[in-house]
């Protein structure tokens, strides 16, 4: 039986358990958050909630899971390296600061980032035939990638929760882009700060050529929006529509050649952190990031801000 505990009850926890729900030999042992939280059960029992950090010691928990606001992450994972012998799990981004993120990954080279985005099921799938895709179609000359959410309501409070869409969505672009092309550098320019616009240039290389692609996170849409197309030299495109969970390749006519679509047995975020797990806890997927791609990412996401 594998063990987890979790710190920070919001949300995105309720997702975390419903992904283990799914594994029988994952057991939810406590969890902790700042305020009076009650009412928590996995598999039909009450699971103890704490206040602090420390008093997870008592469970010995094989895992930590760090769902707190992103802000708090190095501070969070500070408290429990000093006080658990354990591994742990933290939600994207590792830390809002590069500084924080390599001193993370200095302290604790095994230290698992919970990239949910890059194992949807949609980009498992690409993944899955990138290499005979290109084979077939030619290298990646370039890419588009768009996260959005709808927070243009309140601003300010989802960037005390995750800084800026930036911070929050362009990791999500990186990871997933990471699993189809080696990124390499980019440039990050504030389109709009009150509306938390971004927009990135990024260089990859893909094969034997280099290339270009775009990236644009938002809080400043009616609705939310995630897509990726990658263009291929032979002018076949990759499109992979995230909120939908499909994807398509398309020749360079336009014709549909492949595509997938999810059969929507579990809720889409559900089915992310699904495949996460698989391969943070039990090895089953393919592709693993290790600390090279923590530190390629923390870089990338936060090295380059204005």
């Amino acid at each position: 039986m594998t063990t987890v505990a979790i710190v920070g009850l919001g949300t995105i926890a309720k997702t975390h358990v419903a992904a283990w729900e799914r594994f029988p030999a994952v057991e939810l042992v406590a969890g902790v958050d700042i305020k009076d939280i009650e009412g928590w059960r996995f598999r039909g029992r009450g699971v103890p909630i704490h206040r602090r950090v420390e008093d997870l010691a008592g469970y010995q928990p094989d895992f930590v899971v760090v769902a707190t606001p992103t802000p708090t992450h190095s501070q969070v994972c500070g408290e429990i390296l000093e006080r658990l012998d354990t591994r742990i799990l933290v939600e994207k981004p590792l830390a809002s600061t590069l500084r924080d993120s390599l001193a993370l990954l200095e302290r604790k080279d095994d230290l698992a980032v919970l990239y949910h985005a890059a194992y949807a099921p949609e980009v498992g799938w690409a993944a899955e035939r990138r290499d005979r895709w290109l084979d077939q179609f030619g290298p990646i000359r370039s890419f588009h990638c768009l996260f959005a959410d709808s927070w243009r309501h309140d601003p300010s409070t989802s960037a005390q929760r995750y800084v800026s869409s930036w911070v929050d969505s362009g990791i999500n672009c990186l990871s997933v882009l990471a699993r189809l092309v080696t990124l390499q550098d980019l440039d990050v320019t504030v389109v709009d700060e009150q509306s938390s616009v971004y927009e990135a240039s990024v260089r990859f290389s893909s094969g034997y050529r280099n290339g270009r692609g775009h990236i644009r996170t938002s809080w400043d849409v009616p609705a939310a929006a995630k897509h990726t197309t990658i263009a291929f030299e032979s002018g076949a495109e990759l499109v992979l529509n995230h909120q939908e969970v499909s994807g398509a390749v398309k020749d360079a006519r336009g014709a549909t050649i492949e595509q997938f679509q999810f059969d929507h047995s579990m809720p889409r975020l559900v089915s992310h952190y699904v495949g996460l797990y698989e391969s943070v806890l039990f090895d089953a997927q393919p592709y693993a990031f290790g600390v090279e791609e923590n530190t390629l990412l923390s870089r990338l996401l936060l090295g380059a801000l204005p």
